[in-house]
């Protein structure tokens, strides 16, 4: 019997401020809380609004790490991007998504041209 693959990380990048009242924030949430109960090892980096619990403000089920965005924090998690390239396998990594394609296509051309998977929606 072979051992289980281990699960695909995905990384959900959004430009939404984080919680908000506006209804892109609100789709955000909802839609990670979505993946998150499909089983996938799933984590939301997006800009921090109130301090208020995004999991009890938007009714969230299902566990998921969230990373809250600073300038210092943004420029920390590229550099480990840069150097994450070096040491894995295009397919060993993070598969990012989004909602909108220039935070994804951004960060995939800071980050590792060529090497990221690209997932979006277009709405």
């Amino acid at each position: 019997m072979k051992p289980a693959a281990p699960r695909r990380r995905f990384v959900y990048v959004s430009a939404s401020t984080l919680p908000s009242q506006e209804a892109n924030a609100v789709h955000v949430a909802q839609q990670c809380d979505a993946l998150a109960g499909l089983g996938l090892d799933l984590r939301l980096r997006a800009t921090r609004g109130s301090r208020e619990d995004l999991r009890e403000l938007y009714g969230l089920r299902h566990a998921f790490a969230i990373d809250y965005e600073t300038p210092l924090t943004h420029r920390l998690w590229l550099a480990q991007r840069r150097l994450a390239r070096f040491v894995t396998r295009p397919e060993d990594g993070p598969l990012y998504y989004g909602r909108r394609l220039p935070p994804i296509a951004l960060r995939a051309l800071i980050v590792c041209i060529g090497v990221l998977a690209i997932v979006t929606m277009v709405f």
